[in-house]
């Protein structure tokens, strides 16, 4: 049975774990202005956008999923010859409506694409199945790194989905935000409350960057640092800690909106790496989605794991 997995441009992952792996990358157009650019991973194209667009400060972007009619015509145009049987693993159905679609397409999906086999001269079922990730970016990226692993070693289809279930109800995703400016704006044009006026200014001012958790498909601050880089320590710290309990995937999944060389100097990352060499664990480092940016700004760090129930100290 040829497996595929189906995975929306807001997952972050290494280029080469997606290269090395049966993996479809959906892409999602992103507003621009009166321009419209397409995320689908191309680094270089990323790059460009985070340098061009989120840098410069311009908040009039938006991401534009693709709607039901749109996956129904990918998956009977392509996916459907590809494979036999697709795994969806969306950005958390709570976050965006790329989960909700497409489980609503699968039905018509499925009731459509014998014609369209027979017609490749193709004999036998298609299937697929779509799955809520609960997470964000890293996090989701974490779950497909596991995903990849288990279909790579030909676990059966039924543990398959039985240790998915685990693997999402375990995973834990950080985010820390670097560019309040466009964090507050963003939200004042969504409409969203969470971050005030006076929460800006004074983060602003004294450089405070809130670190967030996703988590079971709920999203909020679990503690805040002076400095980015302080921020980005207590993730790190948390994230070792977690290692040396023992992850219940045995990756680390990092992404980051620039360049994270100088990330991968700091002291809590080096100790990080010790560690998970140690208990041969993966760390995985991927730039951050365009969509992703569009919500958090450049500059922005997420990490995810499956690990332990634990919280964050």
């Amino acid at each position: 049975m040829r497996f595929g997995m189906f995975l929306d441009a807001a997952c972050d992952l290494p280029a080469a774990a997606i290269a090395a792996n049966p993996m479809f990358v959906l892409p999602i157009p992103i507003r621009v202005g009166d321009r419209q650019l397409v995320d689908n991973r191309d680094e270089a194209v990323t790059r460009r956008f985070f340098d061009k667009v989120l840098a410069a400060g311009m908040t009039d972007v938006e991401s534009m999923p693709y709607s039901e009619e749109e996956l129904e015509q990918l998956f009977l145009g392509k996916l459907v010859l590809d494979y036999d049987y697709v795994i969806c693993l969306t950005i958390a159905s709570t976050r965006s409506p790329i989960f909700e679609r497409t489980q609503k397409s699968s039905f018509n999906i499925l009731t459509r694409y014998r014609p369209v086999r027979e017609a490749a001269g193709m004999q036998g079922p298609f299937a697929m199945r779509v799955l809520d990730s609960q997470s964000l970016f890293a996090g989701q990226g974490v779950q497909m790194l596991e995903l990849a692993r288990l279909l790579r070693e030909d676990v059966p289809v039924t543990r398959v989905f039985k240790r998915m279930e685990e693997v999402i109800a375990q995973t834990y995703a950080y985010l820390v935000p670097t560019d309040l400016y466009y964090l507050y704006h963003r939200a004042r044009k969504r409409g969203d409350r969470s971050v005030g006026f006076f929460g800006y200014t004074l983060g602003s001012a004294l450089d405070i960057k809130p670190i967030a958790r996703s988590f079971r498909g709920e999203t909020g601050p679990v503690a805040k640092a002076r400095h980015f880089d302080a921020a980005a320590e207590r993730v790190f710290e948390n994230i070792t800690r977690e290692v040396e309990r023992g992850l219940l995937a045995p990756f680390v999944n990092f992404s980051f909106g620039g360049d994270w060389a100088p990330i991968q100097q700091l002291p809590a990352y080096r100790k990080l790496v010790q560690s998970a060499r140690a208990r041969n664990v993966e760390i995985c480092w991927s730039h951050l989605s365009m969509s992703a940016g569009v919500n958090v700004g450049p500059g922005a760090l997420t990490a995810g794991i499956v690990a332990q129930p634990h919280e964050f100290e």
